[in-house]
């Protein structure tokens, strides 16, 4: 299996929105997470939707009282991943967030991003490696739980994924993929809790 990177962000708003978080997970198990202080360049023009609001759940205050310069949440993702290419699944939206976030910074980066769904690319694993279905089945169960819409769960869900499906092929145990899936688990709520 080839090396993935995903790349997630919530917004403030689908249109016309700043970014408001980033989740970045590898299949060589790194995470990272950042929650983003509203630049001030995005007080004009720029919406807050209440309904993005409800559904990440980070309110501006929160943003604002706990976020992270733009300028060192990219200098960090350059460091963790210098010459990323990212996977999305909405690569038209998380792209425009990238780029706003890089432009805001002021730090140089220039990553690459590719457009996947966490379904083709686990058809694909599985499909090289004859994942059984009652396996594919589980492992897409248990990605699902994972999607919550926060920028890193939905990230690392894939990656849950991914290294589920090789535990498997290794293993043939299911209850090994649900070991997989709380371990990162774990990670996300720790990591996320840290921020």
């Amino acid at each position: 299996m080839s090396q993935l990177i995903v790349i997630d962000f919530e917004a403030s708003s689908l249109i016309d929105g700043f970014p408001v978080s980033v989740g970045i997970a590898s299949s060589a198990g790194r995470l990272f997470y950042a929650v983003i202080k509203p630049h001030s360049e995005w007080d004009m023009g720029y919406r807050w939707d209440p309904n993005s609001e409800a559904i990440h759940g980070l309110s501006r205050e929160h943003l604002t009282q706990h976020g992270r310069d733009a300028s060192i949440v990219v200098a960090d993702m350059k460091a963790m991943f210098p010459d990323a290419a990212y996977m999305s699944d909405a690569p038209g939206h998380d792209k425009a967030w990238l780029d706003e976030l890089i432009s805001v910074s002021g730090v140089s980066y220039t990553p690459r991003m590719f457009r996947s769904t966490p379904e083709m690319w686990m058809t694909t694993q599985f499909d090289e490696h004859r994942v059984e279905l009652e396996a594919v089945l589980r492992i897409n169960e248990l990605r699902k739980s994972l999607h919550t819409h926060n920028a890193l769960s939905d990230a690392a869900s894939w990656i849950a994924a991914d290294a589920a499906a090789r535990v498997w092929v290794e293993t043939n145990d299911l209850q090994a993929c649900d070991a997989v899936f709380e371990s990162y688990k774990q990670r996300v709520r720790e990591i996320v809790g840290a921020s």
